[in-house]
């Protein structure tokens, strides 16, 4: 397995990064009346004594094995055989799968209070890709955004039991999809039409 931990080419993986997370929190600023944003007003100091600490162990402990399996090792496998698309969505099933027995829980993971179609629809495993790609195979990112999208729904007060609500997040995540696609090309995921790939 050749997956780059530090990121060769980081500015545009860090754009991403914080672009992805923007809309996330400028949509649940609208559906939960600002939370996100009340909350930081009432405490500033919040992303670096909170957010950041525990997106570190998230890193550490959560995501530190599934990202170097579905990123370091079977994202570049799948990229050598199929397009990126598909390359993505058979990850991203996969991923689903993994998480399954956590849907079954009542109590103690976010899958617990969410929609197992609504997960499987969230296309994450997309926007990974299109963050994979265009950062030159950087692991390192990958970890910092799975990290954060498990952090921050936690920090800035969101109720993801809240069928209604979450069902709006996941459509709304499905309607750039389309965009994403179409600026970067199915075939690569990229802009720089180059998908990372290794034979397997």
């Amino acid at each position: 397995m050749n997956c780059t931990i530090f990121c060769p080419n980081c500015r545009p993986g860090i754009y991403a990064l914080f672009a992805f997370l923007s809309i996330w929190i400028a949509v649940y600023s609208f559906l939960y009346e600002g939370a996100p944003f009340v909350t930081l007003a009432a405490n500033p100091y919040l992303p670096i004594s909170t957010f950041l600490p525990s997106v570190l162990m998230g890193m550490l402990i959560t995501s530190i094995g599934e990202e170097l399996a579905w990123r370091g090792f079977a994202l570049p496998r799948l990229q050598y055989r199929y397009n990126t698309l598909t390359s993505s969505l058979i990850v991203g099933t996969f991923w689903t799968l993994f998480y399954l027995p956590l849907f079954f829980t009542l109590t103690g993971s976010s899958q617990a209070n969410i929609s197992f179609i609504g997960f499987t629809l969230s296309t994450l495993s997309l926007f990974f890709t299109w963050m994979y790609n265009n950062t030159r195979r950087s692991v390192l990112l990958a970890y910092i955004l799975h990290a954060s999208a498990n952090t921050w729904t936690r920090i800035f007060s969101i109720d993801s039991g809240n069928e209604v609500q979450f069902w709006i997040g996941t459509n709304l995540t499905l309607l750039l999809v389309p965009f994403v696609v179409k600026m970067a090309g199915a075939e690569n995921l990229s802009r720089n039409h180059v998908r990372i790939q290794e034979e397997p």
